[in-house]
């Protein structure tokens, strides 16, 4: 049987003991063997109390996995406190799917201090769970939580809790500064609802504000004048259309406003119109329409800023157009002070008021429908009488009254027929005999009591003469002959 011997350099072959090593001064070897075999050291204790082993020992009291500690007795222990199973290490458990697990309860977690933070509870951060089972990362302490990756901070906390990603003082609760592009804004809010027609992608809210208060968001160069503008919203009271989102520069305020009903203000932040335009200087109110696509022509359309006149002023060669219901209705001639309705000669020159070529008459007494000026041909249709020559001959027709004067000659003897002036510019309205003056030279005798009666329905007049009675009869060609004729007549057209 084996026996346990202590044995000054060396053992006995086939013996086991325990030992001190001669060559090693103050080592103490503990050896085990078997019978006949040769000693195997399988604990030494070095002179500095260092213990090997030869092999990894294995206990038989303990937790499995639990990580061996000296309790409060100085005893070594191991228990489910403090668990590695050869690749997760655990706190308060004894499974755990991650590398390192603490289980706790209430709020607890890892918590990180050192000498200027205390080591005390309520010091240092910590890494864990609050009361409610929340993840949280809890400073104790009046310090900045700093976030960052590649050896760069990217993010931080500050003492008061402000937040700020890429920069390191804070110019409000969220500061962001970055670089961005073309392409990616330095923040980006991305939603995605697609299936309601409004989704909020952000919101600002002041809960109780007061009226006249402004809430505002500034976009520029910097906090200074007239170098960055905001959009914001003005609030009057509860549920008024008087509140405005509002539109301003820094220290120039509410310079584009729209109200509850949707009415926009260019000037005032109280429109009553769906554009409302107000100045308070001595410029101009307007509204420019402009085309840079064939030479920068534009419309202005205002009111001075004395409130002498209103006015549309066009600039450039072209001319300016009034439509209702897609349809020209009329124009100002461009180069020339010429108010051209529909249909009118659009390339007059001069100054006045061009209708339109083929007379439509208006059903309103009150309207002037047409106006003409020209000239005409006189011609003789019957009388056996020619026209050699025409001094004048022209006509201005107002409504639906025509007035026309001429002076010509006339050749041949005549005949006992009804002398007939032809040529009215338009045709006499039926049933409308119209009266003029008319006088005659023949054979150096001149006629005075005669009339020019426009015939009704025709394009012609008749010469009539006014006897001594006071009757009239209808001058024959024969009753003129070779000479002259001056004629001024009016009547009604057709």
């Amino acid at each position: 049987m084996p026996a346990i011997i202590l044995s000054d350099n060396g053992a006995t072959s086939g013996s086991a003991g325990l030992k001190t090593s001669g060559g090693n001064d103050g080592v103490l070897q503990l050896q085990t063997t078997t019978a006949g075999g040769t000693p195997t050291t399988a604990i030494s204790i070095s002179n500095t109390q260092v213990v090997t082993y030869t092999n990894q020992p294995t206990y038989t009291g303990g937790t499995a996995n639990g990580v061996l500690y000296l309790n409060g007795s100085k005893a070594v222990t191991s228990g489910t406190a403090l668990v590695f199973d050869g690749s997760n290490l655990m706190v308060g458990t004894a499974t755990s799917a991650y590398k390192t697990t603490a289980y706790v309860s209430g709020q607890d977690g890892f918590c990180v201090q050192n000498s200027a933070t205390g080591t005390g509870t309520g010091n240092g951060t910590l890494f864990g769970l609050d009361s409610s089972s929340n993840g949280v990362m809890w400073s104790f302490d009046a310090v900045n939580l700093v976030f960052g990756n590649t050896n760069t901070e990217r993010a931080r906390i500050d003492s008061s809790g402000n937040f700020m990603v890429g920069q390191n003082s804070a110019t409000g609760k969220l500061s962001v500064t970055g670089t961005g592009s073309s392409t990616t804004g330095v923040l980006a809010i991305n939603a995605t609802d697609t299936s309601n027609t409004v989704v909020w992608g952000s919101q600002t809210f002041i809960s109780g504000m007061t009226a006249g208060q402004n809430i505002v968001h500034f976009i520029g160069s910097s906090a200074s004048l007239k170098n960055s503008g905001y959009i914001g919203y003005k609030w009057s009271s509860s549920g008024s259309n008087s509140n405005i989102l509002t539109l301003g520069h820094f220290q120039s305020d509410n310079l584009v406003n729209i109200d509850g009903l949707g009415n926009v203000g260019i000037g005032t932040q109280a429109p009553n119109a769906k554009l409302h335009l107000v100045t308070s200087t001595t410029t101009n109110v307007e509204t420019r329409y402009q085309s840079t696509y064939a030479g920068g022509n534009f419309v202005d359309v205002g009111t001075s800023y004395n409130g002498a006149n209103h006015y549309v002023y066009g600039y450039g060669s072209i001319p300016l157009v009034f439509a209702t219901n897609s349809v020209e209705r009329m124009r100002v001639n461009a180069g020339a002070a010429v108010l051209c309705l529909s249909g009118g000669n659009t390339s007059a020159t001069g100054t006045g008021i061009a209708f339109p070529s083929s007379f439509n008459a208006s059903s309103d007494l009150n309207t002037l429908d047409d106006y003409e000026e020209g000239t005409w041909t006189p011609s003789i249709l019957q009388g056996g009488l020619s026209v050699s020559s025409i001094g004048r001959a022209t006509y201005t027709k107002i409504g639906n009254r025509v007035w026309l004067s001429s002076d010509f000659s006339v050749t041949g003897t005549g005949n006992s027929s009804q002398l007939q002036i032809g040529g009215l510019p338009f045709t006499v309205v039926t049933a409308g005999w119209a009266a003029g003056s008319c006088y005659f030279g023949k054979q150096n005798t001149d006629y005075w009591k005669t009339a020019a009666l426009a015939a009704s329905g025709t394009s012609y007049m008749i010469i009539q003469v006014v006897t001594t009675a006071g009757n009239g009869d209808s001058m024959p060609g024969s009753g003129i002959g070779a000479g002259y004729i001056n004629v001024s007549t009016f009547y009604e057209v057709a």
